[in-house]
């Protein structure tokens, strides 16, 4: 599990929601398999990245998004769905109507404080429910590595893509631990899954520009371009990624 301190990054993404749909994988099949659920709520949809998956095991899904340009690409993409309804909210404010028995979190539990999360859902799930948290971090070469600090490190010092090292294995670990010992879910599971994708410099592009927080840019289109032109001199090898998969699973009692 994961939580942040500072919060106030979360809003961010959502200015590049483009480049975010254009990159973040889906998330593994088998988190999926072996469930059916008649309601599911997902928190901080994206545009989508789990989404197609829980509509296909879900008799109904809420999708909960804050970002109004997210929410836009979600309309869109699932429109021919009539089993579920897209929210405009925060999860932290959001007032159920049902009791949910799935929850699924793809890489936005720790975009709320630990303790109103928690809070939350277990005001949202029923016991006997679900609940998945999941993160996607990728890995790339140490060229790209170089070309992100050469590019963006020196206009935001603090720019950081977890990359499922040493350190963020410990802090997903230590907050499994509490995650399990809060006595309020039975049979937690933790699991760290591993896949590697084909990328080529769009699409690499696209990811790493779906990190950035553009408001912390004075000339975001600029440092866009730059960041283009540097990817574009890269060895094929070097568009490789590795996606790591770190998932918290647990069964509300």
């Amino acid at each position: 599990m994961y939580f942040n301190d500072d919060l106030f990054g979360a809003r961010g993404f959502d200015l590049v929601a483009a480049a975010y749909d254009r990159s973040r994988p889906a998330y593994p099949k088998f988190l999926f398999e072996g469930i059916e659920s008649e309601a599911a709520l997902e928190i901080g949809s994206g545009s989508g990245q789990a989404t197609a998956d829980l509509l296909r095991i879900s008799g109904h899904v809420d999708c909960l998004e804050p970002g109004a340009n997210f929410c836009r690409l979600l309309e869109a993409k699932f429109a021919l769905h009539d089993n579920f309804k897209v929210h405009n909210v925060k999860f932290e404010e959001f007032s159920p109507s049902v009791k949910y028995d799935l929850i699924f979190a793809a890489s936005a539990l720790h975009w709320v404080e630990k303790r109103l999360a928690y809070l939350k859902i277990s005001e949202c799930l029923k016991s006997g429910g679900k609940l998945i948290a999941v993160w996607n971090q990728p890995r790339f070469s140490d060229a790209v590595y170089a070309v992100i600090n050469d590019s963006i490190g020196q206009l935001v010092p603090d720019f950081y893509i977890p990359r499922c090292g040493r350190e963020e294995v410990s802090l997903f670990e230590n907050g499994f631990r509490e995650f399990a010992e809060l006595g309020t879910f039975e049979s937690c599971e933790m699991k760290i899954s591993t896949s590697e994708r084909e990328g080529d410099a769009s699409v690499l592009l696209n990811l790493i520009w779906s990190y950035v927080n553009v408001e912390e840019v004075s000339e975001p289109q600029s440092l866009l371009s730059e960041l283009k032109d540097n990817l574009a001199k890269l060895q094929a090898s070097d568009y490789r990624i590795v996606d790591n998969y770190l998932i918290s699973t647990g069964i509300a009692v």
